[in-house]
């Protein structure tokens, strides 16, 4: 057993690089496309938009409901907010929660959940199912409403 004879080589597959006879994943946030690589910078950096997690072979676009800053990680969009594209890079997602109802972490809608009967969410960007306020005594608050009637 003679631990410098190489018994079988293969080229490095897509996602790592090779230096030395030794394979490595490229790193989180980087992306490597091709076999063969032979540098820690494998292809590139993944962009805003997409995220590339340890031996990514291409970049993965961020989907609804998440953004993806600087291509490293992917983070849901907070509660309040929403995304119903893909590729989003900021924490302001789409946009905020429509009155009437409230948005938890991840969404894809502004009217992902609606507040429940008995409150209100009279302003935009609601986070949960307490909405603005419960329903004052003596008035009606239908699913969604955005006032007491």
């Amino acid at each position: 057993d003679d631990p410098t004879r190489r018994f079988a080589q293969r080229q490095c597959e897509p996602g790592f690089y090779c230096v030395g006879g030794v394979r490595h994943a490229c790193p989180q946030g980087r992306w490597g496309g091709e076999p063969g690589l032979t540098s820690r910078e494998c292809s590139g950096r993944c962009f805003a938009g997409s995220y590339c997690p340890i031996a990514s072979p291409l970049p993965s676009a961020c989907e609804p409901g998440y953004y993806c800053p600087n291509g490293e990680k992917r983070w849901e969009c907070p509660a309040g907010r929403y995304g119903s594209v893909p590729q989003l890079a900021s924490p302001s997602c789409s946009g905020a929660a429509k009155a009437g109802f409230f948005t938890p972490p991840g969404s894809t809608s502004p009217m992902q959940m609606p507040c429940p009967g008995g409150t209100y969410g009279e302003t935009d960007g609601l986070t949960d199912a307490t909405c603005t306020d419960r329903c004052p005594a003596g008035w009606y608050c239908p699913t969604a409403s955005t006032n007491a009637t």
